[in-house]
This record gives structure tokens, sequence and C-alpha cells, in this order.
């Protein structure tokens, strides 16, 4: 079984259509997302849309997710995150219906799974904190702390990608598909294969047109939303 591993969609439904576009092609069985599929850009109805009523996507819940959710019922933080990060959050409430809204709810914080022979868990942040960074130069001791019982544990919310094995057990971060900080315009994904073990990344071009001027529409004062995208 091939089982594609994503994190950080954030609501850009260009990166996010060129992977499964990829994903198609490569002949994968299932797909499994880190959390954070809104923030920062507009398009989260689409992008929950798909996640939604896809048999093969499963998904988990970022700090993004749980931001949003906080958000539409509070005036005060919903101020605070658009000051923060731009007007994404009001999109996404102007956008998203009750039983979307309730499914992103219902996801949860942490996922354990079997795949053939391979044991799976997804987190966002760190194993134990969906805030916490923890990038590839991380301490032997900080990563080894990450590790959960499972073959492969599967972390997000960096944006960096890396792999990294201990006595068999993987520690993986997929990168970003929405807002890629290590390359620009380029979705990173990783593929598992279960009958070997074998991780492989993967890089996907994305068109960033509508996306930057959808950026100088709704948030033309906020420079590090195309910034990001044309880092080189």
């Amino acid at each position: 079984m091939k089982i594609a591993l994503l994190s950080d969609i954030h609501s850009n439904i260009e990166a996010f259509n060129a992977v499964l576009r990829f994903i198609e092609q490569k002949n994968i069985d299932r797909i499994y997302v880190a959390g954070d599929l809104v923030g920062y850009y507009y398009y989260a109805n689409e992008v929950i849309d798909l996640c939604m009523n896809r048999e093969d996507i499963f998904c988990i819940r970022g700090n993004h997710d749980r931001n949003f959710l906080g958000a539409i019922s509070d005036e005060a933080l919903m101020e605070k995150f658009t000051k923060k990060y731009g007007s994404s959050y009001l999109r996404s409430k102007e956008q998203l219906t009750t039983s979307q809204i309730t499914w992103l709810k219902n996801l949860p914080t942490k996922l354990t799974t079997k795949l053939d022979d391979v044991t799976l868990t997804l987190a966002h942040g760190s194993i134990h904190d969906e805030d916490k960074y923890i990038y590839p130069n991380e301490s032997t001791d900080t990563l080894i702390d990450q590790l959960s019982n499972s073959d492969v544990t599967v972390l997000g919310h960096t944006h960096h990608p890396f792999i990294w094995c201990n006595n068999n057990r993987y520690l993986i971060n997929p990168g970003s598909v929405g807002q890629p900080r290590d390359q620009s315009a380029l979705a990173s994904i990783f593929v598992l294969d279960t009958s070997n073990k074998a991780i492989l990344p993967y890089k996907i071009n994305f068109s960033c047109e509508r996306l930057k001027s959808d950026i100088l529409r709704f948030d033309p004062t906020n420079s590090y939303l195309i910034r990001v995208l044309e880092r080189k």
C-alpha cells in the first residue's frame, strides 16, 4: 500500500489540487493530513469539501484549525488573529457551512492507525503539544522524545520537511502543501510504501497567480503572504 503524508494545506486549494493530481498519477491508496487545513489563505471551503467527501483522506486538527474555531464566536480573538495572519479566518467564517465547521470541530488532535504491517501516528506540532515546533536540527534527545510507539510518527507545523530514524522507528515531517517555507511554490509531501517501509519525499509545483491576486485583494498590506511564496 502507498500512503501520501501531508500537512499544513492552509486553505491553498491550488497547491492541494496539484498534490491530488500528483497522488492520482502515482496510484496512491490513502492520504493522511497532519493538520492545519485552514489559515493564511482563502479557500477553506474547497479544501474542507475535498477532505470531507473523499473516503481516502484522513485528517487531524492543527493549531490554525483550533484557532479558527475559537475565533468564530470571539470577536477579540478574531481581530487578534486577523492582525497576525491576515483575513483568512474571516474569509473562512464567511465561506464554511455549519456541517463543514462541525466536521472540523470533530477532527482528532492525534491519530494512530495500522496500515498492512506498519503502524502510523500523526500529531501536529509535537507528539505532546500541537503548538510546539520540532525542527530538523533539534537535539537527538528531543527527537527521540517525539517518537511514538508506532513505526512512523508524522508531525507538521514547521513547514520544514525532514526524515529521521532511530532503532527502526521513523520521525518525519512532510513539510507544507500550502505554504512551504524551505522552497517557494513547491508543495512538499512524503509517500510511504508499507511493503518495504520506504519513505520518499516529493516536491510538486503549483500555480500562485490566483493566490497572489487574492492576497492583493484581501490582504494588500500583508507582504509576508506573497513573500513566502517567492522565497528562493
